[in-house]
């Protein structure tokens, strides 16, 4: 035979299957009709697996019967290896095929058959986790349990998670003695092996660590491991954070050396990177609250190596302009427990009233067990103020303690969560202050989903001061309502008792809450409704205000925005019929 011919027999035996099937055409004709196909499959659960594996309905008309019926068998036989993930061993099919019009017409019904459940799970375990809490789950069968249809994904990820857990707690030589997965196919039963020896748990051997920042005892505090300890990931973890979380450091490596572990011990490297400790920032803000601002700061978080920290900041608005600066001195854990020296000047320029005020004062901040916040404070401060027709220079000394509690399952856009902080202060004529007083704060607020895209946020702030000469106290110590953060629809601090001539000069007591409903309308955006109600008082004479109103949220990169409009409810009295909010910060 010549060259020639033997050119031609060759390419004439790929000719044909390459037309065959619908998306494997190289030919630039117009596209070929497809064999109709139905396919009867009354199990949702195994839907996606029937569709996707079922390819021959990619064939075309012209597909010879041979080669039809071999695609049918192949798919069916992916289609029965596949289910058997979901338990189904005994999955048929019957199928029609007919010519008709020049085309092939399929329909093939697929049977599921019994599924196949968990007859028994034999799991043991051997070694010293056979005393350790964390693998009681497994033991107790709360993972897998008889009578439970099978899927091999969770038998699958039984195995993996008795190999992580043990892991994470140390147990580096953990093996399965025994591992077994037995289906009694006529029964449509599963019977599950696992005898897990975790052999001797590994506890910390040497730590190395590589720092130059901080003295090694106040470095010591951030770490949460210890050798001869347990060897256990959680306090890696946190170590890891501890010292991420500080502000001294760029980088942070907490790394087991496992490669090294030796006499059941792991060594532990911890390798930190100084950061850069000077740091200068500029900004400008606005809210509807105090207008345009204008914010510089400068921060030290590492004056020395005991980890002594600074910070200076200037704010001038047309509202409140200030200039403080504090000093701080960690105890235990430099982010949450500390002393501060602080001093400030505030100049204050309200509509109700105008004060100027001084602070120094010292605070102690501790994170207890329960993570609540405990604060401890003292302040010295020089008050000039004008309020209604009220006019002084007031000094006072001031004592306190507060606490705080927040948690949030998101910084951006919680569905739940809440804030809680309440605080305390009183001054003495006999101590240093010009009046006694006593005086009680309450701030709370409370986040929960409704439904998918919706939340419902409540808030209520409560306060009051037990005071024998109100007209003394400082214009910055009274209660004022209205605002972005208080009754909507109202100035900033319009709100509170009024004096003989009708002016607001605050109240001794301070009750508002408020209740909204926010619903996502796009991925970042959402919309508002709102009531707020409340007002600030004198002894038990409260003038109940009412506003509500409507709002747009932006989960900007910069932070959550929001927009609101807000509307006096049954209020002739007020200078306003609506007024636009705009506030900028976290929910919580």
């Amino acid at each position: 035979m010549s060259y020639l011919c033997r050119l031609i027999l060759i390419v004439s035996m790929f000719a044909y299957p390459l037309s065959t099937y619908a998306d494997l055409s190289i030919l630039p004709k117009k596209k070929a009709n497809t064999i109709s196909t139905e396919i009867v499959n009354s199990n949702e659960l195994l839907e996606n697996v029937v569709k996707g594996l079922f390819k021959s309905s990619q064939l075309l008309c012209n597909v010879p019967e041979w080669k039809l019926k071999t695609s049918l068998d192949h798919d069916v036989s992916l289609i029965k290896d596949a289910v058997r993930a979901y338990g189904y061993y005994s999955l048929s099919s019957k199928r029609e095929v007919v010519r008709e019009n020049n085309c092939w017409k399929v329909k093939v019904e697929i049977i599921d058959g019994p599924r196949t459940h968990i007859a028994g799970v034999d799991v043991k375990i051997t070694g010293e986790a056979s005393n350790d809490k964390a693998f009681n789950k497994y033991i107790n069968g709360e993972m897998l349990s008889k009578g439970d249809p099978l899927l091999h994904k969770d038998y699958e990820k039984l195995k993996n998670s008795m190999l992580s857990i043990a892991s994470k707690r140390g147990y580096l030589d953990a093996v399965f003695d025994k591992k077994e997965l037995k289906i009694d196919k006529d029964n449509h039963s599963a019977f599950i092996t696992l005898h897990f020896d975790s052999k001797k748990r590994y506890r910390i051997g040497e730590i190395i660590i590589e720092q130059e920042a901080l003295v090694p005892d106040l470095f010591s505090k951030f770490v949460d491991i210890s050798s001869g300890e347990y060897y256990d990931d959680k306090q890696l973890v946190s170590t890891y954070q501890n010292l991420s979380e500080s502000g001294y450091y760029s980088s942070v490596d907490v790394t087991p050396l496992l490669d090294k572990k030796n006499n059941h011990q792991v060594p532990v490297l911890i390798k930190v990177t100084k950061s850069k400790p000077k740091k200068y920032s500029v900004g400008i803000g606005a809210s509807t609250d105090i207008g345009p601002r204008f914010k510089a700061s400068y921060t030290n978080k590492l004056s020395n190596t005991k980890g002594h920290s600074h910070r200076s900041t200037l704010s001038l608005s047309p509202v409140i302009s200030s200039i403080s600066s504090a000093y701080k001195i960690p105890v235990e854990k430099a982010q949450t427990d500390f002393y501060e020296f602080s001093t400030s000047a505030t100049h204050e320029n309200t509509d109700t009233s105008t004060s100027d005020s001084f602070n120094v004062g010292a605070s102690q901040s501790y994170l207890l067990e329960n993570e609540w916040s405990r604060l401890f404070f003292l302040q010295y401060s020089i008050d000039d103020f004008d309020v209604g027709e009220d006019s002084d220079t007031t000094a006072l000394l001031r004592p306190g303690i507060g606490f705080s509690k927040t948690q949030s399952n998101s910084l951006l856009r919680p569905t739940k969560g809440y804030r809680f902080n309440v605080e305390l202060t009183a001054a003495s004529a006999q101590l240093l202050s010009d009046v006694s007083f006593i005086q009680a704060q309450l701030n709370t607020k409370y986040i929960h989903s409704v439904g998918k895209d919706a939340r419902l946020l409540g808030r209520l702030d409560l306060g009051y001061t037990e005071i024998s000469s109100f007209d003394e106290l400082p214009s910055n110590l009274r209660f004022f309502a209205g605002g972005d953060n208080s009754l909507r629809g109202y100035d900033y601090e319009s709100l509170g008792p009024k004096d003989d001539a009708g002016d607001v000069i605050g109240g001794k007591g301070l009750v508002v809450t408020s209740l909204e409903v926010d619903y996502s309308i796009l991925n970042n955006w959402a919309g508002a409704l709102f009531v707020d109600a409340g007002n600030a008082f004198n002894d038990t004479d409260i003038d109940v205000k009412v506003s509500g109103g409507f709002g747009v949220r932006w989960n900007s990169p910069v932070g959550p925005i929001r927009v609101d409009i807000g509307f006096p409810i049954d209020d002739p009295g007020a200078e306003d019929t609506w007024r636009l909010h705009f506030s900028l910060g976290p929910d919580l």
